[in-house]
């Protein structure tokens, strides 16, 4: 018995869990003019992975990466640029050129010690809500699924960013959603998940001058990954908040 239990605490102290913090963030319009409270809110979440969309302003960018002290990676093609930041090495880096897509987007993987890496995607669709621009985004989210397609599965997966249009989860009814096609190859959504009423927890991200009215924007996660915990920061909880989008962060985990 005393073997048993033995070689049962060994195993055990040879399982770590890696805990991480991911924030995905629409800055508006490069952020040039607000780049010190970008730089705040960012410090203040105690992000370590952060999915930036409308990177437009490559020295801005790179401004808020040195004050943060985080590795970062912009997208080299397309208008409405994608980035990242990141507290830990980017190890692999590519922007994504497809034709069919509207606007950039990229992929990375980090290291996050010897035996962990992390696979992120950050994306920005076409928007406005008309059929057309559905079946854009329906192409544009193909093309990142059959690069996600040809990842290991056993690697912890990420796809984050402004999706431009809402959930199914928010909307049963709307079937043509992008989200379906996401969550057929195992991606959970990070927010929904850990807020399942949508009555108590709308999670808007998109907003007017004023006012917050629907969620387009996603942390999504694939099932290697365990997610804890999910919420959004705004205009709530910032008097003078740099976008017209609020930012989503996650807490996951994973062996």
């Amino acid at each position: 018995m005393k073997v048993i239990v033995f070689l049962i605490s060994a195993a055990l102290l040879n399982t770590s869990v890696f805990t991480l913090e991911v924030m995905t963030f629409n800055i508006q319009k490069g952020g040039k003019k607000h780049q010190s409270k970008i730089i705040e809110i960012i410090k203040k979440s105690k992000s370590e992975i952060i999915g930036i969309n409308e990177a437009y302003d490559e020295i801005t960018f790179k401004k808020i990466a040195l004050a943060l002290n985080y590795n970062y990676y912009r997208a080299k093609t397309k208008k409405y640029q994608v980035g990242i930041f990141s507290k830990y090495p980017i190890i692999e880096k590519e922007t994504i050129n497809a034709t069919s897509l509207s606007r950039s987007a990229i992929k990375v993987k980090i290291k996050l010690n010897d035996n962990t890496v992390i696979n992120v995607f950050v994306i920005h669709l076409k928007p406005l809500n008309l059929p057309s621009r559905r079946k854009k985004r329906k192409e544009e989210v193909n093309i990142i699924l059959q690069h996600i397609d040809k990842i290991n599965k056993r690697e912890p997966i990420i796809l984050l960013g402004d999706f431009n249009e809402r959930s199914h989860l928010d909307k049963p009814n709307k079937k043509r959603a992008v989200s379906n096609l996401i969550a057929s190859k195992g991606f959970s959504d990070a927010f929904r998940l850990t807020h399942p009423s949508i009555k108590n927890f709308p999670g808007y991200t998109q907003s007017t001058k004023t006012f917050l009215i629907k969620r387009i924007d996603f942390i999504y996660c694939n099932n290697v990954i365990k997610i804890q915990s999910s919420k959004t920061i705004g205009k709530e909880f910032y008097k003078k908040w740099p976008s017209d989008h609020a930012a989503v962060l996650a807490t996951v985990s994973f062996k």
